[in-house]
């Protein structure tokens, strides 16, 4: 963290609305990324976005620094994450797990001008298996793998982010990459 970094959090711990703003906009893009990666819908990744927003307002004060400020924000939104999730499931509303078709054509396929219709379709096609095989995975498994391949973050930082050993993170991405490849193995034969 920079000392810039440093006294615009004691600032908004002292009550500084305008200190509170500027780390929620330092930060909004990758909890909305997060969140999004998360869940299937606009709509569910902005109620995690505000979720965690507000959590972090309540719970700014107890943040000492042990830590970067990043990462306490990445395991607020983490949890905010899996706590949409089990609540959703309690109501019994479909996964939040699935991602838009949209969504995920948006992220894999990158800019698809100058493709013709029939590749555009053909990458949706897989992307629809990817995104079934992806919704199948335990939850920690589809954390770990969203946030190393989505995310790009490191078996270190995925461990620190959900306070758990590297080896366990290396065994969540290890048996969810395993099992997408095994289900998408078809498509490369």
């Amino acid at each position: 963290m920079t000392q810039e970094e440093i006294l615009e959090i004691q600032r908004a711990q002292q009550g500084s609305q305008t200190a509170f703003a500027s780390l929620v906009a330092r930060y909004e893009n990758r909890v909305m990324r997060l969140a999004m990666s998360y869940c299937a819908s606009d709509e569910d990744a902005s109620d995690i976005f505000q979720e965690v927003f507000l959590r972090v307002f309540r719970s700014l004060s107890g943040f000492r620094f042990d830590s970067a400020f990043s990462t306490w924000l990445h395991r607020v939104t983490l949890n905010v994450c899996l706590t949409h999730r089990s609540r959703a499931a309690r109501r019994g509303v479909v996964s939040i797990d699935d991602m838009s078709e949209q969504e995920i054509v948006q992220r894999s396929t990158g800019d698809i001008l100058g493709r013709t219709t029939e590749t555009i379709t053909e990458a949706a096609d897989v992307l629809t298996l990817v995104r079934k095989v992806v919704t199948a995975l335990s939850p920690r498994q589809k954390l770990c793998f969203a946030l190393k391949f989505f995310d790009g973050h490191s078996i270190r930082e995925i461990a620190a982010l959900l306070e758990c050993s590297e080896g366990s993170v290396k065994r969540h991405v290890y048996e969810a990459t395993k099992r997408v490849r095994t289900q998408l193995r078809h498509l490369y034969e």
